[in-house]
């Protein structure tokens, strides 16, 4: 049994949590039905309509979001205050035109909903560990790349974002022809393959207790 709906920042996210929820409780989230992206971090303020379905039907709107970094001008902290101030200003407009429906939220940053980070720091920790080699090769580049600063000086170097270290270690996974790279892809990535991902990992532990109040788990792998 489902009882909420889950908001999200987009496709990566989308597939992800598709993914999780399938394997540990059984259930199958339909992009756009049961999960919805909001093109972002700012565009819960467009979902007003959306939350109002879904509170019609007594579902709890979750908001499963990135807590993001302060390289990213924000952290847990400041996210979680922005969310929380957009969603009273929303409920706030919601019940001027319906004042006796309740509108239930719920909010989950990740990775872990008290780190600052996003959904590749928590790829990052549920790698399986057989691979952990093809991160540290990445994690090695990373700092070739900004020991590189004083020997470029006329220019200011960065390394690539997660994103692209994700991409990079499923593509080095899944063969060399176009077809097989597609899988590297964030929508046809397969979190449920051992071979990859531990979607029963401990750094995933949070997400999982947080979901399960939402979810009637049937007979699948659980966290331990």
């Amino acid at each position: 049994m489902r009882s909420a709906a889950l908001f999200v920042e987009g496709i990566a996210d989308v597939k992800f949590l598709q993914d999780f929820v399938q394997y540990h409780f059984g259930q199958t989230l339909k992009d756009g039905q049961h999960i919805v992206k909001c093109s972002g971090n700012g565009g819960l303020a467009a979902q007003a309509s959306t939350f109002t379905q879904f509170a019609l039907q007594g579902l709890t709107n979750c908001i499963i979001f990135d807590a993001d970094t302060e390289a990213q001008e924000t952290d847990f902290a400041g996210t979680k205050d922005r969310i929380s101030k957009e969603l009273a200003s929303i409920t706030q407009t919601i019940h001027t035109e319906r004042p006796d429906l309740p509108v239930q939220f719920d909010v989950f940053l990740l990775p872990n909903n008290h780190d600052n980070g996003d959904l590749e720091t928590l790829l990052e920790r549920i790698i399986n560990p057989e691979n952990q080699p093809l991160l540290d090769c990445w994690n090695a580049y990373e700092q070739c790349i900004l020991a590189q600063q004083e020997r470029i000086p006329s220019r200011t170097l960065s390394v690539p974002i997660r994103k692209s270290k994700i991409y990079s270690y499923m593509e080095i996974l899944h063969g060399t022809s176009n077809q097989e790279r597609e899988q590297a892809k964030e929508k046809n990535r397969d979190y449920t393959m051992s071979e990859d991902w531990l979607l029963n990992h401990n750094a995933a532990q949070n997400l999982h207790t947080f979901l399960a109040r939402y979810f009637s788990s049937t007979p699948s792998p659980s966290i331990p």
